[in-house]
């Protein structure tokens, strides 16, 4: 008799285990539930306090530096493009110019239509050659002059990604020189050699002297890593 109270008890604790288990098991529910609603709350608030700051502090007239007009939109995508120069750059001089980071800055002030700006993205061919366009005529090697655009392995050696706009965080390029497109994504890095062009013979990403972490286009629109606190000539702004 005293084994089969023993029991009786251990029977009624299992289901009194079993009941409060489903309570806590419904309350946990209840809770990702209701912090699924407020996370989505949030998010809400969030986005519709990013669209009053655009409309109150974004505009055609911000930015540090005046930049040149606001071309576009480009068919495939329907962004804007705005090149900004930067017209105290002297030639072989850089000490002067700006680097990637204010670069980036500088663009996130700029709108258009709405839409915030950001140091372009380049993701396909017809944005590369659309952008080609914009940068003006050479007087000099196109070596010399540097425009700066979205993409950066500063987070990691040799995994290139957008840094800002739509495509933030995509990454598009794994390596160096000899490294490969993910996933199919777009790429124009500079690849010459002393055969196809002795005078700067070089492919792209190398990563010169470590520590080429930014990226730009040169004068005939070709990619280029550089150290982000190169000053260069100009950045080109996407809207999109």
């Amino acid at each position: 008799q005293a084994l089969q109270g023993k029991t009786d008890t251990l029977r009624t604790d299992v289901d009194t285990l079993k009941t409060t288990t489903a309570r806590t098991s419904t309350d946990l529910a209840s809770l990702t539930q209701a912090h699924t609603a407020l996370l989505a709350q949030v998010n809400g608030d969030e986005s519709q306090l990013n669209d009053i700051d655009t409309t109150l502090h974004c505009n055609e007239f911000s930015g540090v530096l005046p930049g040149g007009p606001v071309m576009g939109p480009l068919a495939s995508n329907g962004h804007y493009y705005q090149l900004v120069e930067i017209t105290y750059h002297v030639y072989n001089d850089y000490t002067s110019g700006i680097n990637w980071n204010e670069a980036q800055k500088d663009a996130a002030s700029r709108c258009h239509n709405g839409m915030r700006g950001y140091l372009a993205t380049i993701s396909s061919q017809e944005e590369q050659d659309y952008i080609e366009a914009l940068i003006p005529p050479q007087d000099q090697d196109f070596q010399y002059y540097e425009c700066w655009i979205g993409g950066t392995d500063v987070h990691q050696e040799g995994q290139w990604m957008w840094m800002d706009g739509p495509e933030k965080g995509t990454f598009f390029w794994s390596g160096g020189s000899d490294g490969v497109a993910i996933d199919g994504a777009y790429a124009n890095w500079y690849c010459e050699d002393a055969t196809s062009y002795p005078a700067w013979p070089y492919c792209e990403p190398n990563d010169a002297n470590s520590g080429q972490d930014c990226m730009h286009v040169y004068g005939n629109g070709k990619w280029n890593d550089v150290t982000c606190d190169l000053r260069a000539n100009a950045f080109l702004v996407e809207f999109g």
